[in-house]
Order: structure tokens, then sequence, then C-alpha cells
């Protein structure tokens, strides 16, 4: 009897912290915009947390590229992403060029804290070696 009162405390204590973890799950601060740079690149990125803190928008207003070459303008089309209990989330942005996507994007990332962002992005174009992925830091803009 002794033995299986013993074996069950750790348990119970593993149990115990992994229920404390999920409940201090870094998350977004309510409304607000993040702003950061990208770290191929030092382009801008800003991130959008719905009233609800739930979702995130990501704008990027040009991918960075891994090689070389340009292009002519674009619309970029972002679908909010979810934000889940973790703090973590994903999504995708499609930039569109006369009407039919031209590249896209793809981010992930995660609150480590109210105030801190850090992810990455992968720019995917057709020609596969401009495409590369690249990390990014975001905090809380000034004033927004």
């Amino acid at each position: 009897m002794r033995g299986r009162v013993c074996s069950a405390i750790p348990i119970a204590v593993l149990a115990a912290l992994v229920g404390a973890s999920l409940a201090l799950a870094a998350q977004p601060l309510k409304g607000r915009t993040y702003a950061g740079l990208t770290a191929h690149g030092k382009l801008p990125v800003v991130l959008s947390v719905s009233k609800t803190g739930t979702q995130v928008t990501m704008t990027v207003p040009s991918l960075p590229l891994y090689c070389e070459g340009g292009g002519g303008p674009v619309q970029a089309v972002t679908k909010p992403a979810t934000v889940h209990a973790n703090g973590g989330f994903s999504g995708t942005i499609i930039y569109r060029s006369h009407g039919k996507t031209a590249y896209k994007a793809t981010f992930s990332g995660r609150f480590t804290s109210a105030k801190l962002i850090r992810g990455s992005l992968r720019s995917e174009f057709s020609a596969k070696r401009c495409s590369g992925t690249t990390t990014f830091t975001a905090k809380p803009a000034k004033g927004r």
C-alpha cells in the first residue's frame, strides 16, 4: 500500500504543475497593436489583436527575399489567426496581383508575455530559391 501512495504523489504533483503552466500561458493585450522587425532584412511587421484577444492579424508590407528580384504592386490579404490557450497562433498572408495569387507567406508565433511576441515568417515564392524563413519579435506599439 505504501508503494502505491508514494508513486501517486509524483503524478499528482506533475499534473498540478502542467495545469498551472497552462493557466499562466501568456495572453495578448486585447485590442492592441504590436510592431517589430524581421531578423532577415529588418522588415517591419505589425500584428493587430482583436478586441476579444482571441484573434491576431499580421501585416507585412513586403516579404523578405532570399534572392535578387522585385515585383509590381500587390494587395495583401490576411485571414485572422486564432490565438490558442498557450498563446500560440499561425496563419497565412496571400499577396495578390491583378486578382491572382502572386505569392504567399505563412507566419506563426507565440505571446511569450503580454508585451512580447516571438515568431517566424516564411516567404513562399514560385521561384523556390527566393523563398525562405526568418524570425521576428514584436512589442506593443506606442500610442496604439
